[in-house]
């Protein structure tokens, strides 16, 4: 294979029909590297050291750094988010979700705090 890595394909093949016909969206991450790390990298980390590298050079993506599991988990909710809110139209007739996981958590919440109390009305 001509590339190093599966990843290496699949960027390339991504970003090929990315600039062909603008899909798919691209979004790309890296996680932040300590310094006792960056002293010494390993094989794998100077190839994405490289890569990155590459890739401010030729401006060809926009990227963002993230340093942990929940800034990461933050920055692809909103990515998600920004995906959705600019791809759904707030204008169509279809009906809207009834029934969603934040619903039915609330919907279970409550079912608990209400079985720790007595329904029966005050007098």
């Amino acid at each position: 294979s001509k590339y190093q890595s599966g990843f290496e394909e699949e960027f390339t093949i991504a970003t090929t029909g990315n600039k062909q016909k603008r899909k798919p969206l691209i979004s790309l991450f890296f996680k932040k590297v300590d310094a006792p790390a960056m002293s010494d990298p390993g094989e794998q980390l100077q190839r994405v050291m490289k890569f990155r590298k590459s890739i401010i050079e030729n401006k060809s993506l926009l990227f963002q750094d993230f340093e942990n599991l929940d800034e990461f988990e933050g920055i692809i909710r909103k990515c998600i988010s920004n995906y959705v809110f600019d791809h759904i139209d707030l204008n169509d007739n279809h009906p809207q979700a009834t029934h969603t996981p934040e619903a039915e958590i609330e919907k279970s919440s409550s079912e608990k705090i209400n079985e720790n109390f007595d329904q029966a009305p005050i007098r």
